[in-house]
């Protein structure tokens, strides 16, 4: 059986449902034996159906232009300044 550190290292990828199945099941055998994992998998959920209904927020060209600095990346101008219209 799998510990509680590394369930939570897979808790994610279980939750979207992306795990292979042998790792599936590994988490559900944990889950069906650790209360605690459990709670911590419930609230992954919620946090996961909660931010899936927020509505997106175009980034401020001044931050975009801030962190291309900091990464020290080069992005094209199309990529700071999208062809397509802000959202109302």
């Amino acid at each position: 059986m799998i510990s509680c550190r590394t369930l939570a290292r897979l808790l994610l990828g279980y939750v979207e449902q992306e795990l292979p199945g042998e790792y599936r099941e590994l988490v559900e055998q944990h889950l069906a034996s650790c209360a605690q994992c459990v709670a911590l998998a419930d609230s992954y959920t919620v946090v996961l159906q909660l931010v899936r209904q927020l509505q997106p927020v175009p980034v401020p060209p001044e931050l975009l232009e801030a962190l291309r600095i900091a990464a020290g990346l080069d992005l094209p101008f199309a990529v700071l300044h999208p062809p397509w219209p802000e959202p109302c």
